[in-house]
């Protein structure tokens, strides 16, 4: 079965979109191994932010390629991710982006995007007829077939779940959170049959690895220099 996947998304590189997009996912594989060892947090959402606006063309080319509507919530997600990453960014710095009404926001709206994605997938695809007969025929297709809906709001919880991660203040946190949801992307990019998404993704979660490890020592190394710290206190009171 696993021959037969990789087989399939092997031949779909004759397609110059899905080519153009994978070689764009490779880019992005690069710059997704450096996101998540930032020790500065302003830094770690810029360069997010970037990513998730190169990957909302990326997916697009990927998805237009292989004919599938699933790519259109990974791009939703990823716009909705852009809006997400400024707020985070702007926190502590303006008083509009400090109001944890966000949190509520950016994860209502990545948890509903996935029902976006038939009305945009007829507008997109620009088939015959009505609007309204196109947008109806989406939904009808795409809740009718569980694959559909159930792939697609598995990055939407996901993207849900990071809010909190990159809404945090300390860099330590928010690879945690966000570790988990960067998981359930990997898997979202198997389904929708994306290879490069599928390496970003797993490199990302090796950098957050790196990152966690990274994060342990030096707890382990402040601690350990507070003891020290302590016990000479201790020493110079006697």
């Amino acid at each position: 079965m696993f021959i037969d996947f990789f087989r399939e998304m092997l031949a779909n590189f004759s397609k110059p979109t899905y080519l153009v997009g994978q070689t764009l996912g490779f880019i992005l594989v690069i710059e997704s191994f450096f996101i998540f060892l930032q020790k500065d947090r302003s830094k770690l959402l810029i360069l997010k932010l970037v990513f998730d606006v190169a990957t909302i063309f990326q997916l697009s080319l990927t998805g237009i390629a292989l004919g599938t509507m699933t790519w259109i919530t990974g791009a939703l997600i990823n716009l909705i991710g852009v809006g997400r990453e400024t707020v985070c960014y702007f926190r502590g710095k303006k008083q509009w982006a400090s109001r944890s009404g966000w949190l509520f926001l950016f994860g209502a709206l990545f948890f509903l995007s996935p029902f976006a994605t038939p009305a945009i997938d007829a507008l997109v695809s620009g088939e015959s007829g009505t609007l309204f007969d196109s947008v109806a025929a989406g939904y009808a297709e795409f809740f009718s077939t569980p694959k559909n809906w159930l792939v697609s709001f598995i990055p939407a919880a996901g993207s849900a779940l990071a809010v909190y991660g990159y809404y945090c203040m300390r860099t330590d946190a928010t690879r945690i959170v966000v570790g988990v949801g960067t998981a359930m992307w990997f898997v979202y990019a198997l389904l929708i049959r994306n290879p490069m998404s599928v390496v970003s993704n797993f490199v990302a979660l090796v950098s957050i690895g790196i990152g966690v490890i990274g994060d342990i020592l030096a707890a382990k190394r402040a601690q350990a220099a507070r003891k020290v710290a302590d016990s000479e206190s201790a020493e110079e009171k006697l």
